[in-house]
């Protein structure tokens, strides 16, 4: 659920500040195939993407009163007690 939550913000974040490096004369000069190109922009969007899944999503499982796990098993038994 987190990464539907945040992969959004992620994405307007890494598109603004792509759109801000244009305007910076020495990359618009000399990394115009960089700036153009969307293959640098998959790492600065996937990294925050996770850190915000990592990090949030124990903030719900903790408010769930589930046990914070990498991966959702689905087992019935996996509340607090």
């Amino acid at each position: 659920m987190t990464v539907h939550l945040w992969h959004t913000v992620c994405i307007v974040v890494v598109e603004t500040l792509s759109d801000r490096l244009w305007s910076v004369g020495l990359l618009e000069t000399d990394a115009r195939r960089i700036l153009a190109s969307p293959w640098p922009q998959l790492p600065a969007f996937w990294l925050p993407t996770a850190d915000c899944v990592v990090c949030f999503g124990r903030v719900e499982d903790l408010a769930a009163g589930r046990r914070p796990r990498l991966w959702p098993d689905g087992r019935p038994g996996a509340h607090r007690a």
